[in-house]
């Protein structure tokens, strides 16, 4: 499914699936205890809160066509889950590297999603290109 066939509600929801994983991201990878890193996954995570907060008020404008199920099926959470595997298997890259390149997959999922704007209500495009520009 392709992100144009998508409705709003649908685009919104897809979006707070990415960041429900990268909040999980930042769990996992705090676990691991990597002073350097620390800081990143902290201001992340305060990050995605905020965003959450922000997708939350605009799904309230949708009432009725909001669904209980969020989409976590994105390259983004295929890569997530991908490196968990490696880190499970002994085979991690250094964390800071696979953080860094989960940042850059969910910045180009924002991107996606962001290239048919023109079928996103103006509210909603605001938030993302606002969200995505703070990511940066």
């Amino acid at each position: 499914m392709t992100n144009n066939t998508l409705s709003p509600v649908e685009i919104t929801q897809k979006v707070l699936g990415l960041l429900t994983t990268r909040k999980d991201i930042c769990e996992k990878l705090a676990e691991k205890k990597d002073g350097s890193l620390s800081k990143k996954l902290e201001d992340a995570l305060q990050q995605s809160d905020r965003f959450i907060k922000q997708l939350m008020n605009e799904l309230s404008n949708y009432g009725d066509a909001v669904s209980s199920e969020i989409d976590r099926d994105s390259e983004y959470q295929a890569q997530w889950k991908r490196e968990l595997e490696k880190m499970n298997n002994s085979e991690p890259q250094p964390l800071e590297k696979t953080f860094d390149e989960l940042e850059k997959s969910l910045q180009n999922a924002y991107k996606d999603i962001l290239e048919n704007k023109d079928n996103l209500p103006e509210s909603l495009k605001n938030i993302l290109e606002k969200q995505l520009h703070e990511m940066e």
